[in-house]
């Protein structure tokens, strides 16, 4: 039987004066001392791993939970696209670095992360990346090469996060903060 958990609990953040409970993978077995997503093997997460992911709310950034959690459907062909841009977008491939940031009450930056965008606009820019990166993660970025917005360095909100094909890569919108 597949764990079936509720898309409300997925991706939830915690505020401060939130219960634990809504803080960590809803995959994680406080009670069995177990990941419930990893079925074939042995996992035994180390105790960086345990407070890193399973019992924070970064646990969206844990490998096994972007390998083996069930990924929302996308929406069928037919269904009309809302283009939400409120300026053009201009096709732009350059270098671009990236780390995900925690908010306020995680302020460390992970590891920093390169690769490329695909274009960029006033108010934001798509790029790819390697793995999913869950809706309204805030990332710190660079875009290497000079483009006509004047964007190098900012902080910016993913909200949207989609596979580009059967490239293993995942495309990602993200908005411009401030």
């Amino acid at each position: 039987m597949q764990n079936t958990i509720p898309s409300s609990k997925i991706g939830r953040q915690c505020s401060r004066n939130s219960q634990a409970s809504t803080c960590e993978c809803p995959y994680w077995s406080g009670k069995e001392k177990s990941c419930t997503l990893v079925k074939e093997g042995l996992f035994l997460p180390t105790k960086a791993h345990l407070i890193a992911y399973c019992t924070s709310p970064h646990f969206s950034s844990c490998d096994h939970f972007q390998r083996l959690a069930p990924q929302p459907e996308p929406p069928p062909l037919d269904t009309p696209v809302t283009n939400r841009r409120r300026s053009i977008r201009v096709p732009q491939h350059s270098i671009f670095r990236f780390s995900v940031i925690g908010g306020q009450e995680h302020p460390a930056i992970k590891r920093q992360e390169e690769s490329y965008t695909l274009d960029i606009s006033r108010q934001g820019l798509c790029f790819t990346s390697r793995r999913r990166i869950t809706p309204d993660t805030v990332v710190l970025f660079s875009v290497e090469e000079e483009n006509e917005f004047g964007l190098g360095k900012g902080q910016g909100r993913v909200v949207w996060s989609r596979g580009l094909g059967n490239t293993g890569l995942f495309g990602c919108g993200v908005e411009i903060l401030g």
